[in-house]
């Protein structure tokens, strides 16, 4: 859990089952303490969210962007379609966040890190 040490702000992507259109995606909104289902495929991020919980101290404000995957099953390590052709959206949508993030005085951890 090192890279969530000193941050004050966390944003996770997944691609994951939201109840969208596939390749659409949203900011979720989640219990930091990892309980109940942010949506899921079986990825983790709900035992992501727990450990954090359970490690980091103090706990950074955390988001979740979710994709909506196009198939709702086991892992594959290949992006259907509709997910590959938001990744643009998504990426523009992340760095445009990072920017704000790293100029706002409460995004600590993004104080030395350079963003392109």
């Amino acid at each position: 859990m090192p890279l969530f040490d000193s941050c004050s702000h966390v944003l996770v992507l997944d691609a994951m089952d939201i109840g969208l259109k596939p390749g659409q995606w949203d900011v979720i909104d989640v219990d930091p303490s990892g309980a109940g289902e942010s949506g899921s495929h079986g990825g983790g991020v709900d035992y992501l969210l727990k450990a954090v919980n359970a490690v980091v101290s103090p706990l950074p404000e955390i988001a979740v962007l979710g994709i909506q995957i196009e198939k709702v099953g086991g892992f594959s390590p290949v992006l259907s379609e509709p997910v590959t052709a938001s990744l643009n959206g998504v990426v523009e949508a992340v760095l445009g966040l990072a920017v704000s993030y790293k100029t706002h005085p409460a995004f600590s951890c993004a104080k030395d890190r350079e963003v392109r």
